[in-house]
C-alpha cells in the first residue's frame, strides 16, 4: 500500500492532557481485476494514524489553552516512551516559547527523546534558517516543523524542501477566528500575534 494523499488532519484536545492528532490518509492498491464501481482498477479506504503533538516549555510538556496558563504535565522523554509504548504511529514536539523568547529549539531534549523511541519525530518551535534545521535533524528529529519563520519567509519552506526533501518539511498553522467577522486567521509566535492571512488561503499558497 502507498499513501497517496492526505485526506484531512483532526485535532483532538484534552486528551489526556495532551493534544492528539488524527490523520486520514487515504490509502490506494491496486487488483487483478477492475472493480466495476471503479474503472481504473483502484480501491479506496481510510486508514488513521494516531500522532500525540506535545507542547514543550522549558524541557517539560506543558498543558494548557492557546499556550497560555501553563501547567506542568511531566518529562517529555517519558511521556514519548509511554505513546510509543501505547501504539501511537509517530509524534510531534514542539518548543512553544523557543519564537517568543528568540531562542533555538531544544535539540539536547530531541536527542535525549531519539535515544528512547524508534517512531518517526517531527519537531518544531524557534526553526528560522536551514542551519536550525539541520542541527534538528542530527540531533534525531526525522521531519522539521515551521509556522512563525515560514509566515515571515516563505521561501524557507522550498529551500528546506529541497535541502533536505518535501518529505522532512511541515508547515503547522496556528489559526482564531475572529468574533466579529467570523473569519479564520493565522497567528504566529506560538499563537499570540496575529497575521492578516486567512488559514484557508494560506494552506493554499503554492
Amino acid at each position: 500500500k502507498s499513501i497517496n494523499k492526505i485526506n484531512k488532519i483532526k485535532s483532538i484536545h484534552n486528551t489526556n492532557k495532551i493534544h492528539i492528532a488524527i490523520a486520514i490518509a487515504i490509502h490506494t492498491h491496486d487488483h487483478d481485476k477492475p472493480d466495476t464501481a471503479n474503472d481504473k482498477g483502484v480501491e479506496t479506504m481510510l486508514a488513521k494514524r494516531i500522532i500525540p503533538c506535545l507542547d514543550v516549555d522549558n524541557g517539560r510538556v506543558k498543558k494548557g489553552v492557546n499556550f497560555i496558563n501553563l501547567v506542568d504535565v511531566g518529562d517529555p522523554v517519558a511521556i514519548a516512551a509511554s505513546y510509543e509504548v501505547q501504539g501511537a504511529d509517530e509524534q510531534v514536539f514542539l518548543d512553544i516559547t523557543a519564537t517568543t523568547e528568540g531562542r533555538g529549539t531544544f535539540k539536547d531534549v530531541i536527542s535525549a527523546i531519539s535515544n528512547e523511541v524508534f517512531m518517526p519525530l517531527t519537531v518544531g518551535g524557534g526553526i528560522r534558517t536551514l542551519a536550525d534545521m539541520q542541527q534538528l535533524l542530527q540531533a534525531g528529529a526525522d521531519k522539521i516543523s515551521i509556522n512563525s519563520a515560514a509566515l515571515a519567509n516563505p521561501e524557507l519552506i522550498r529551500e528546506g524542501a529541497e535541502k533536505f526533501g518535501n518529505q522532512c518539511i511541515v508547515v503547522a498553522i496556528d489559526v482564531k477566528t475572529d468574533p466579529e467577522t467570523g473569519k479564520r486567521f493565522v497567528y504566529s509566535h506560538g499563537g499570540r500575534k496575529k497575521t492578516d492571512r486567512l488559514a484557508y488561503d494560506w494552506a493554499q499558497e503554492p
